[in-house]
């Protein structure tokens, strides 16, 4: 135990702290054990209520109980706080407190795995690897090795991925057997069965859902909503710069306009500004902040609004708010457009989807939803609207942009590292051996310095000069849109989707 770095931790959070009252909790910081506090502690966060896990734990830090501090029996003071902070969308703030839980305690195996999921969350690769090798190949723990093979993915770095994989599916399934629920998000371990998924999306969410205060579709409730329009509600924390809110935008105008007997609202989950939010929050009837809430206490907001159709727009992605929707402040409720499988949570009715992306025939199994298939594709856009100055005159020439031939043929693929995988990878090697004078265009997303070392070195291993492998930095939308016109042929990654990437493609490329 470093006391020096629980000094500077009480300092620091000195200046974060916000006090509140702990009476009602018949706690008294200064004098209570080790075990009363994380007895309160853990109350909280299985109540989920994470404003005051975030008051409490800061308090305890306040008060500087030594007795506390110094106790390794349970989860430090530090790694609750941190969690709450996480839950609220506050990253910055959580991965700062988790780096003060490693060093009060290096052994902090879930601290380790936490403050790399932090890093992970904010694409901070090489740290996030570095941070999450220690908690589970060093402190052992088992729970962040899916958070460790999807980081290395990020970085197209695929050492024992196969193996790794198969340890994760090996743990999930003796954990469904014994009843143990695993925190495990099922967008990053696609490759496993779909109704290995499902179950475990069903397990997890149906024993949340049995504890959980229902708002709406009560036995004893009215369900007449007085409101004499339609009231749609979205609830997202992507209304910003962001690929949902490029997507969207369009749609919630048309929603809005006088023409329709609707209101649209939007539950936003952060606050941070941008055009994009500016322009939705101008286009929609009613724009609604639920930053720094509980679920329960945004779902009651959300009711007292009487929507008619909830809409999650983020499914189990960064700041989601999906557990808002087990209060079931709607009658339907619904997931669309943010993730592209099943939630698993009994409280979502339908997921919007189409016959192509989700054929009914085959997907009934690998959802827990209701299916809603729209007639044609589901991802709405506005690119016409937004980019249609872009498609204008001919197509941008190559050399311009790379020191290379204007004649030579050029693949390309727009979705980020985690996306690909070795058997995909292998293939796009073997179309560039049989069409000998063409290239391969990569984006550099977050991650590339390791990736391109990594994709190059696996490019010579399958006999290809790594110089045919061509990668450019991300642009502002409209520039990038407008050079993927640049590309022949774009090639898609069929384990992961371009999405979209894909559509801008579509939109930009094939007309």
């Amino acid at each position: 135990m470093r006391w020096r770095d629980i000094v500077l931790a009480v300092v620091w959070l000195g200046c974060v702290a916000r006090f509140c009252r702990a009476e009602s909790l018949d706690l008294n910081l200064r004098t209570s054990s080790a075990l009363q506090v994380n007895q309160v502690l853990r109350t909280l966060y299985t109540k989920g209520d994470m404003v005051q896990l975030k008051e409490i734990a800061e308090q305890v830090v306040q008060q500087n109980n030594s007795k506390v501090l110094q106790d390794l029996s349970f989860p430090s003071v530090f790694q609750y706080l941190g969690v709450a902070q996480y839950s609220l969308g506050d990253l910055e703030e959580a991965t700062k407190t988790f780096e003060l839980a490693v060093k009060v305690n290096e052994n902090d195996a879930q601290s380790w795995v936490h403050l790399g999921t932090c890093y992970l969350c904010q694409k901070r690769l090489p740290e996030a690897v570095a941070a999450l090798e220690v908690g589970v190949m060093q402190k052992g723990s088992t729970k962040g090795l899916n958070a460790l093979v999807k980081a290395r993915n990020w970085m197209a770095d695929w050492e024992d991925r196969d193996g790794s994989l198969t340890q994760v599916k090996e743990m999930l399934e003796e954990g469904l057997k014994l009843g143990q629920l695993p925190d495990l998000n099922a967008y990053d371990v696609v490759e496993l069965p779909p109704k290995t998924i499902v179950e475990l999306r069903r397990r997890v969410y149906e024993e949340l859902e049995t504890s959980t205060e229902r708002l709406c579709c009560d036995e004893r409730i009215n369900l007449r909503l007085q409101a004499p329009e339609l009231r749609i509600g979205f609830v997202s924390s992507d209304f910003g710069v962001h690929p949902v809110s490029s997507l969207l935008r369009g749609l919630l105008a048309l929603l809005s306009s006088s023409d329709h007997q609707t209101k649209v609202y939007c539950f936003s989950l952060l606050d941070a500004s941008s055009w994009w939010s500016r322009n939705i929050s101008r286009t929609v009837d009613f724009m609604i902040s639920l930053k720094g809430k509980n679920s329960l206490d945004a779902a009651k907001i959300i009711q007292s609004h009487e929507i008619h159709v909830l809409v999650d727009l983020n499914g189990h992605t960064l700041h989601s708010g999906i557990s808002i929707f087990t209060h079931r402040p709607a009658p339907l409720q619904v997931a669309y457009l943010g993730y592209p499988m099943t939630t698993g949570y009994p409280s979502i009715d339908f997921v919007v989807s189409d016959g192509v992306a989700t054929p009914a025939e085959t997907s009934g199994g690998s959802f827990s939803e209701k299916l809603l298939l729209l007639p044609m594709h589901y991802i709405v856009n506005d690119h016409l609207q937004m980019l249609g100055h872009t498609l204008e005159g001919k197509r941008p020439r190559l050399s311009p942009y790379f020191d290379l031939d204007d004649n030579t043929f050029v693949f390309a693929t727009f979705s980020n590292w985690q996306k690909m995988d070795p058997s995909v990878f292998s293939a796009w090697m073997e179309i560039l051996a049989r069409v000998p004078s063409s290239v391969m265009w990569f984006q550099e997303y977050f991650g590339h310095e390791g990736a391109i070392t990594n994709l190059r070195n696996e490019a010579e291993a399958h006999g290809i000069n790594d110089n045919r492998l061509i990668f450019s930095p991300l642009d502002s939308w409209i520039d990038h849109t407008y050079r993927k016109r640049i590309a022949d042929l774009i090639l898609d990654t069929p384990l992961k989707n371009g999405h979209t990437t894909i559509l801008d493609a579509c939109v930009l490329v094939c007309l």
